[in-house]
């Protein structure tokens, strides 16, 4: 299961564990340069920058950060690295796809956009392939997607009358409210996390259960 793990002063040593292919380093900063920008954004107010160590069960095999311009709405991927031995498998539309649906979930409307050197296939076929839409910029692309979280309000529309049905107790006296979600559900697990909900194990099929004190 992929999981993403906020970069904090806790684990920062661990974004050294990623490392892209040589004749990539021409397209990305060194991790010790993002370090300092985002110590000079904290410091003046520039963006908050938003930092994740990606994980595939308990193997490092990316990182990725977000800068987010509040006053904008705008969300910048500044850095999308795939650790070179996990590259071809996948990883990178699945950070890109996750990523998104996190932004659409917590921020709701806005734009994401990446910028990019045009001789940088790879990055290009990444956001094309997320559909993003992309413009020319001296002899860089800026790829940009407009999000809304139209999908995400109806859910948890759907949650809120859920839990106010179950806290009428029409069934009678209960401690809480259980659920299961698939794996691999992140948009459903992380409504369920922001409505209160916990994990708890697994259920009898190994969905992800969760519960909730009513």
């Amino acid at each position: 299961m992929m999981k993403f793990i906020n970069v904090t002063d806790k684990n920062f040593e661990d974004i050294f564990q990623v490392s892209a292919k040589f004749e990539q380093w021409r397209y990305v900063k060194h991790h010790i340069f993002d370090m300092v920008n985002n110590y000079v954004a904290i410091i003046n107010e520039g963006y908050l920058p938003i930092p994740f160590l990606v994980y595939e069960n308990d193997n490092i095999i990316g990182f990725v950060q977000i800068n987010y311009f509040d006053k904008k709405s705008l969300y910048e991927i500044c850095k999308l690295i795939v650790h070179e031995t996990e590259q071809n498998k996948g990883y990178g539309k699945q950070i890109l796809s996750e990523i998104i649906k996190w932004l659409c979930i917590k921020y709701g409307n806005g734009t994401i956009t990446a910028k990019y050197k045009m001789s940088n296939y790879i990055a290009n076929k990444l956001f094309l392939s997320a559909k993003f839409q992309k413009s020319k910029l001296g002899d860089e692309i800026v790829a940009t997607m407009k999000i809304n979280n139209t999908v995400a309000n109806i859910l948890t529309k759907a949650i809120k009358l859920f839990l106010d049905y179950v806290g009428r107790k029409p069934l009678g006296e209960a401690e809480g409210i259980v659920v299961s979600v698939v794996e691999g559900n992140n948009v459903a697990l992380r409504l369920y996390e922001k409505m209160g909900f916990k994990i708890i194990g697994r259920d009898k099929y190994e969905h992800i259960a969760m519960s909730k004190t009513v």
